[in-house]
């Protein structure tokens, strides 16, 4: 079986690492991956892709050239013998799956992967393409509840895959945390704060720094660690150094060693303006990270003792706060069992999404 996945390929998108996860645990001898990657990426998954046996189709940029893409995207499926049409895209889903649906593909996907967006314009657009939705899609999946309801209505039939992991991964490893410790030449006993997410709008940066610069009046042991790029990140870096806390956070850029990074950090501050269910947040708590998180986030999230819930409008001061309640940082936890009984080990959800791509096409 053929599956073309279309999505955002980047090494820094949440969906990408949705997709390698799974991608990297499917039965390949009986449904075999291909990606189109909705925009010209050089820092994509190609190499290991490519490895596996599937293709990454780069698509010209739909925001220089529409027709070009529309173009391109016309000829990948009409000459790709593809069984499933799996799309992870948000708007320009209606392209790809009417060109899927001329071309005869019977099973047509949409996936939602968030449950919010800031465009009042785009908000609209959810409304008014949710009947295109259903006439060009022929099943409906979502990383969570509130997703599904987002993108579809709440009248909509569904099916739910997590965001999930390879557990043993994640736990904690204290050989990991000595050794990178000592590769960022942080200070003995300093107390690490973690965030691992791509730079815009959505992750709320500015207002973590906010809360680093609180805590700093009162320890100046802390060091802010994030795991990540985007588009805001010299925005960022600016902030800092006009706060003159440079020396006290770590852009530490991409890195295919996240698992390693956890065990580095002592609190996970997730700060976000809005969310589906985030993977980053699973994998934290796997790693026996507390987590400070915001209200915007859901709260399916949550599958260990280890999550905070706290409200941005209370203010970057009060999250100071909190954060230094976990200081100086407890004893860590192998949290992989609970993880794998809340259904996100990627080895049980990955036969979940074989059986039920067999089922569709049988």
């Amino acid at each position: 079986m053929k599956v073309l996945h279309i999505a955002n390929m980047n090494i820094r998108s949440g969906v990408a690492s949705f997709l390698m996860n799974y991608y990297r645990h499917i039965d390949r001898k009986k449904i075999q991956f291909d990606f189109l990657s909705c925009s010209l990426l050089e820092n994509n998954y190609s190499q290991e892709i490519h490895q596996f046996g599937g293709i990454v189709y780069n698509a010209p940029s739909y925001k220089k050239n529409l027709f070009k893409y529309i173009s391109f995207v016309r000829d990948v499926i009409a000459n790709g013998t593809y069984d499933i049409i799996h799309c992870h895209q948000f708007l320009l889903s209606v392209i790809s799956l009417s060109i899927a649906k001329k071309n005869g593909i019977k099973t047509r996907i949409i996936h939602s992967h968030n449950s919010f967006i800031f465009s009042k314009w785009k908000k609209l657009s959810v409304y008014l393409f949710r009947n295109l939705w259903s006439f060009f899609a022929t099943d409906f999946f979502a990383c969570s509840e509130s997703a599904a309801n987002f993108l579809f209505g709440k009248k909509c039939k569904y099916k739910i895959f997590n965001n999930a992991i390879v557990p043993e991964r994640f736990i904690f490893n204290n050989t990991a945390r000595n050794s990178v410790r000592n590769d960022l030449c942080l200070p003995e006993n300093a107390f690490v704060i973690g965030y691992v997410s791509r730079f815009d709008k959505q992750k709320n940066h500015i207002f973590l720094i906010d809360v680093l610069k609180y805590i700093l009046r009162k320890n100046i042991n802390v060091y802010l660690l994030l795991v990540g790029e985007g588009i805001l990140q010299d925005d960022i870096k600016k902030y800092v150094v006009d706060l003159n806390i440079s020396d006290n956070v770590l852009f530490y850029g991409i890195s295919k060693k996240v698992h390693e990074l956890y065990s580095v950090m002592d609190v996970f501050v997730f700060p976000s303006l809005f969310e589906g269910l985030p993977i980053v947040g699973i994998e934290a708590q796997c790693a026996g990270l507390p987590v400070i998180a915001s209200l915007n986030i859901q709260k399916a999230m949550q599958v260990t003792p280890l999550v905070c819930w706290l409200d941005l409008k209370s203010g970057a001061e009060k999250w100071a706060e909190k954060v230094i309640e976990y200081m100086p940082p407890k004893e860590r936890m192998d949290m992989s069992e609970i993880i794998t009984q809340n259904g996100y080990n990627v080895k049980t959800e990955c036969k979940k999404l074989e059986m039920e791509y067999l089922r569709l096409t049988h």
